[in-house]
């Protein structure tokens, strides 16, 4: 049996992506394909992908890859819309509704792909509770620098009132959740 998917993107009018089959494409070449379709679906989160029955087919692990990741990926813009404006404010004010995590990584670190399923599975459990973003280093090096990133990951737990609260290493979910439950939710884990 060939493993081929044949397709192609489309926007629609109504800012809906659709695939039709088009192209042979090789498995082995989908997962890239298929990470830089999700890193352009992620710079606008609200975007909705319809697909044909073609994606139906995509193997599970590549249909995880773009409807199962429950963190928000965080531009420099983004960062100023929904978390803070450092650009024009000059005492922290948080603009958030709910508490949040900011995740500060890098593709190639080792710690950070071992905390990355971790806030992956946080994000699902408190889903109405806290959101949790991710800022590539590499990519937003703004963010970064704002924030005095010199190791990586670093997480920045940052409660509905107060200062946020910075974390350099890669922390186990016990950690995660305590903070959580304790700093940013307020309450007590017995």
């Amino acid at each position: 049996m060939s493993s081929e998917v044949f397709f192609s993107l489309h926007s629609t009018e109504d800012g809906f992506f659709t695939f039709d089959t088009v192209e042979t494409l090789h498995y082995s070449d989908l997962l890239g394909v298929l990470i830089t379709l999700f890193k352009i679906f992620l710079r606008n989160i609200q975007s909705v992908i319809q697909v044909t029955d073609i994606f139906m087919d995509m193997p599970y692990l590549c249909k995880k890859l773009i409807l199962d990741m429950p963190t928000v990926k965080l531009t420099a813009d983004k960062f100023k819309e929904e978390v803070f404006d450092y650009s024009t404010e000059k005492e922290w004010k948080f603009k958030g509704e709910v508490p949040a995590i900011i995740d500060f990584y890098a593709d190639w670190c080792g710690p950070c792909k071992m905390v990355a399923p971790i806030l992956e599975e946080l994000s699902e459990d408190y889903k109405d509770d806290i959101i949790i973003y991710k800022v590539d280093t590499e990519v937003e090096r703004e963010l970064a620098g704002i924030f005095g990133i010199q190791s990586i990951p670093s997480i920045l737990f940052i409660p509905l009132e107060g200062r946020p609260m910075m974390q350099a290493g890669a922390l186990p979910k016990s950690v995660f959740k305590s903070v959580i439950d304790e700093e940013l939710l307020k309450t007590k884990v017995s």
